[in-house]
């Protein structure tokens, strides 16, 4: 190349050391030092250019000018149909021939980017891959280049091409090389133009992604005061931006309280959506129901008739009567809740009820009870809690989590048990990314003051 181009000028000529960028440098290094000039001069006005349409087009006007072509034309792959769709044509007949689609594989820019290859041809009527369509108009294609243009992971994305060098003179292996320098600088604008697109695309996602999670923060419910000193905490912290887990608590006719804490199947919105029609359906049955059991069966029925298959939960739901400390529930294939006595220092698993739901029409399910005493607790967790991981190998495990809740003092607030039992968590996990939604609901009632 010309010793008197500066660095940072070859540099843009020939981005990258691959074998053909190689092969580029030593075909450019035999072109005059006024083309090269002018190549170099071309490029800087085209790295100014914010506009990747503007861009192009001026770089299929350098063409005629550096390579000195009567016109000059852009196809780019179009990966929906693998034909290659002429984006941008320059010369006579442009208005004719813009939009034409050449099948995969055919015609002389077909060919060029099958096999990632630069073609010289200075009689095309002559070539059996010349593909008629590109004459429309009236232009007769007397000779022309036709050189590849690659994303920077080497992937053909289009063909540059060159027509009717002017003087009738054909074209030669220095205007090969010109014209694949000038194609370099199409696929940069390309990539930049994808890129950005990328990324406008992403931060449309994410800022969808933040509403939903907002609406879903929405939904958790607001601290009550509840009857006869009964105290109720929970948390959920989704694995992704929204989640497929659920927690409510709510208040129900003669002072009861509705209970519940779900896993949905999947993760992000998908999930999301399925917990919000979980929730609105679990709320409505509850209002007027008479049994934990006839309320789940009624929200299996619904995820059953307005869900696709596949699409299913994990359901604890419970009705407490502060007055009687009768807590009544179903379990819906749920990891058992647990029952702890600081009493006695003993726990007990919930696991009457019944399959999960949403896989399966007319699913009977059966309600459990027990007496929520003075010194007991209740503590409902999704999967992700004892699911969660120090490494590969180890989990949190359920007896760990027991383990913990047990060395609580009886009197601690639910919101003291999530927040000392999260901490806890977060300290084994340590780095470790989180895998699931993390969900806790806990309930006590303890003996009035005097």
């Amino acid at each position: 190349m010309d010793p008197s181009l500066s660095s940072s000028a070859q540099r843009a000529l020939i981005p990258g050391t691959t074998p053909s960028r190689i092969a580029l440098s030593l075909a450019l290094s035999r072109c005059s030092k006024e083309r090269l000039s002018m190549l170099v001069e071309q490029i800087a006005l085209i790295s100014s250019s914010p506009d990747t349409h503007e861009l192009l087009l001026s770089i299929l006007n350098s063409v005629a000018r550096i390579v000195e072509s009567e016109a000059a034309s852009l196809f780019l792959h179009d990966p929906a149909t693998g034909e290659m769709v002429l984006q941008i044509p320059t010369g006579p007949a442009r208005g004719e021939i813009q939009g034409v689609r050449i099948p995969a594989g055919q015609g002389i820019c077909g060919w060029v980017a099958a096999h990632d290859e630069s073609v010289t041809i200075n009689n095309p009527a002559t070539d059996p891959r010349f593909f008629g369509d590109v004459s429309r108009g009236g232009f007769v294609t007397r000779n022309l280049i036709c050189v590849p243009v690659r994303r920077p992971d080497g992937a053909v994305i289009g063909v540059l091409q060159a027509l009717n060098r002017s003087g009738n003179r054909p074209f030669d292996g220095e205007d090969r090389a010109l014209l694949e320098a000038l194609a370099d600088q199409a696929a940069i604008a390309l990539e930049r133009e994808r890129l950005h697109g990328e990324s406008l695309a992403h931060a449309r996602v994410m800022e969808q992604l933040t509403l939903a999670r907002e609406i879903q923060n929405g939904l958790w419910p607001r601290p009550e005061k509840f009857s006869g000193g009964v105290r109720v905490a929970g948390i959920s912290i989704p694995a992704s931006h929204v989640g497929g887990d659920y927690y409510d608590f709510f208040p129900l006719p003669e002072g009861r309280i509705g209970l519940a804490l779900a896993d949905v199947c999947g993760k992000g919105p998908a999930a999301a959506l399925l917990m919000c029609t979980l929730r609105a359906s679990l709320r409505a049955h509850a209002e007027h129901c008479e049994s934990p059991a006839t309320v789940v069966a009624h929200v299996n029925r619904t995820l059953v008739r307005d869900t696709t298959d596949g699409q299913f939960a994990t359901l604890f739901f419970a009705v407490y009567d502060p007055a009687t400390r009768e807590l009544e529930y179903v379990n819906a294939g749920h990891n058992p809740p647990l029952l702890l006595d600081h009493t006695s220092g003993t726990y007990e698993e919930l696991h009457c009820g019944g399959m999960l739901v949403g896989a399966f029409d007319g699913v009977g399910y059966e309600s459990g009870s027990l007496v929520l005493s003075p010194g007991k607790r209740l503590v409902v967790y999704s999967d992700g809690v004892t699911e969660a991981q120090a490494d590969e190998e180890e989990e949190y495990g359920e007896a760990r989590l027991i383990e913990r809740l047990g060395n609580l003092q009886a009197g601690t607030s639910p919101s003291m048990v999530i927040e000392e039992l999260f901490e806890t968590l977060a300290e084994f996990t340590g780095d470790q990314p989180q895998l699931d939604d993390l969900t806790m609901l806990v309930l006590d009632q303890p003996e009035p003051a005097e």
